[in-house]
């Protein structure tokens, strides 16, 4: 359970997560049109005051820093944190940073560590003390001293442990993106200038950063829940107000979990195919009754346990489902394969391919139950750590905690009636790990967005290679059977192109994009390519032509759906909002989600 802190950490805590109620801006212009021009009024005014309230003292070194460097440049990069990890890990093991009362962390864990709260005070202060060479300068400017544009804004809570928030922050970065602000390091924690820089939230360092980044990272911990600190409620209400991208910051697989999770599926692949290649003989792969039980037995079943691996919520009957895709993928792939090698042997009704295809195809399937075992521990870390992130919190922002009654009343002075609006967006960010203007719409009508939590890489990777190999042509004809100019502007060339353009438009598109694009894909293809697998298995050539048609009208529809995204879909009059529902799945609605312009 987390402490209620002294004046000083209540102060400390005010500065590791406060927000504003203001940037300058107003709802409708949502950014900084002119930020560098504000930029520089603003810390003009800010050494204005600042020479005003401190005529009567020496100006250290840190305070002259972060007087001249604006807020919204006190970052940190990758690299930074990677480096603190590292610090505090030595400064552990030396007994530089000791448990404490508040804080009894175990000297030997290395996944949780000490909380921010004992970093900051061990740690964090000795290193930019006023009398050392950073003057008192925050941990960000001590590195940087011209400073770096804040790219990502980082919301999280001091109880939690130092190694937990890294881990985190690492593994959820924002590809491209470059710096980060997290207050116990953006912000200078020895003096006491700072207090006069947040006495008015409206210009406060939180405000000026936040209302620079593009991405906001929401941190769960073992200990709290961070939107039970109405700080860390407000601001997810002022991400949502300047349109920001709001994730969580899921806990990363790691190595040791990951070689356990994938060892299991790939040992008994290998160990089945072994058996496979030394039992099964050429004389019975020669006999018609092998045939007809891998066309009409394990192939079915194979399928089956695919798709139920792929719909299954993580647990027992997954995990199931993964062993016994990884036992039939291998039994298949063994079967077909050396029937495909044995000299001189007809292959009719099994698929027209060489046999050096054949293998690569079924090294290509082998992978699938190992993607979805992947997938299920990432499905229940996310769980997990949607779980966190909510923990204590009671679906309202008024119940929320503040360490500072005068922080309390600036903050509900400045949501005015906008608190169900905070309520509803945390709700958008606790069911789905995402808080985008598209996933806020879509949940406001009533479309299932916490099944875009994530992307599942096995179903992906299944249907998407799947129907690439099918449009190339190695089953039936397709661009690899082009033979005249008139086969280029054939309905099996042209299927070509969508799967293609699909994957340019998925690398393009941002995070709650990405989830969307192959959710659906995926729903509407799904059953094409299992058709086209089964025309192919059964050999029916008189179906390759409309196969083919039915690719370009469905690829051409499934493109342009990705490409409106959830958001230009559900805006479509009449049709949009049901087509989503149908795609993504339907949930009773909530009150939509709306704020007023907000003036600062």
């Amino acid at each position: 359970m987390s402490h209620e802190p002294s004046r000083q950490s209540a102060m400390s805590h005010r500065v590791s997560s406060a927000s504003t109620c203001s940037n300058g801006k107003t709802l409708a212009e949502r950014r900084p049109k002119s930020g560098r021009q504000s930029t520089q009024r603003a810390t003009t005014e800010r050494a204005d005051t600042g020479r005003s309230q401190t005529h009567s003292r020496a100006v250290t070194p840190g305070e002259d820093l972060h007087t001249r460097i604006g807020a919204e440049r006190w970052c940190i990069t990758r690299a930074d944190l990677s480096r603190l990890r590292r610090d505090v890990r030595t400064a552990v093991a030396q007994g530089k940073i000791r448990s404490t009362t508040n804080d009894p962390f175990d000297p030997e864990d290395t996944k949780v560590g000490p909380n921010i709260y004992t970093v900051v005070d061990q740690l964090i202060k000795p290193m930019t003390d006023v009398d050392g060479p950073s003057g008192g300068a925050s941990y960000a400017l001590t590195h940087h001293p011209d400073g770096i544009d804040c790219e990502v804004f980082i919301t999280h809570a001091w109880c939690e442990g130092v190694y937990e928030f890294i881990d985190k922050v690492l593994a959820s970065w924002p590809w491209g993106k470059r710096s980060a602000y997290a207050c116990m390091l953006s912000n200078p924690q020895n003096g006491d200038f700072l207090a006069s820089m947040i006495s008015d939230p409206s210009s406060s360092p939180f405000a000026r950063a936040l209302s620079h980044a593009t991405h906001v990272i929401a941190v769960p911990n073992q200990t709290v829940g961070i939107y039970t600190r109405l700080w860390c409620c407000y601001e997810a209400y002022l991400a949502y107000v300047w349109d920001k991208e709001i994730f969580t910051a899921w806990t990363p697989v790691g190595t040791k979990r990951g070689l356990k999770t994938v060892g299991g599926p790939f040992l008994v692949t290998v160990v089945t195919a072994a058996l496979g290649m030394v039992c099964v003989t050429d004389g019975m792969l020669r006999s018609d009754l092998i045939g007809k039980v891998i066309w009409w037995g394990t192939m079915p079943a194979l399928t089956i346990s695919l798709v139920h691996a792929s719909l299954s919520a993580p647990g027992l009957r997954r995990t199931v489902s993964i062993y016994m895709s990884s036992v039939l993928v291998a039994f298949n792939g063994c079967a077909i394969v050396r029937r495909q090698w044995i000299p001189n042997f007809p292959l009719e009704g099994t698929l027209s391919s060489t046999a050096l295809v054949t293998t690569i195809g079924w090294i290509w399937v082998s992978i699938v139950p190992i993607l979805l075992a992947i997938d299920g521990v990432r499905g229940t870390l996310r769980k997990t750590d949607l779980g966190r992130l909510g923990l204590g919190f009671s679906g309202t922002v008024r119940e929320s905690t503040c360490a500072l009654e005068d922080d309390r009343e600036n903050i509900f002075g400045c949501i005015g009636d906008e608190a169900t609006s905070v309520d509803l967006s945390i709700g958008v960010l606790l069911q789905s790990g995402m808080s985008t203007a598209s996933m806020r719409k879509a949940a406001s009508l009533g479309i299932a967005v916490e099944r875009l939590c994530f992307i599942q890489w096995g179903p992906a990777y299944l249907l998407w290679s799947t129907w690439i190999i099918l449009c190339l042509g190695l089953y039936r004809p397709g661009l690899l059977q082009v033979e005249s100019a008139a086969d280029i502007v054939s309905w099996q060339t042209a299927q070509c192109f969508y799967p293609v353009m699909h994957l340019i438009v998925y690398a393009a598109s941002a995070r709650d994009h990405k989830s969307f694009i192959v959710y659906v894909t995926y729903k509407l293809l799904i059953w094409l390519v299992a058709l086209d697998m089964l025309v192919n298995t059964l050999g029916l050539t008189a179906m390759y032509q409309p196969i083919a048609i039915a690719y370009n009208v469905f690829g051409m529809l499934s493109l342009i759906i990705s490409a409106m995204g959830l958001g230009g879909l559900v805006s479509i009059p009449l049709v949009g909002q049901h087509c989503a529902r149908w795609l993504v799945g339907k949930v009773p609605p909530v009150e939509d989600i709306h704020g007023d312009a907000v003036t600062v």
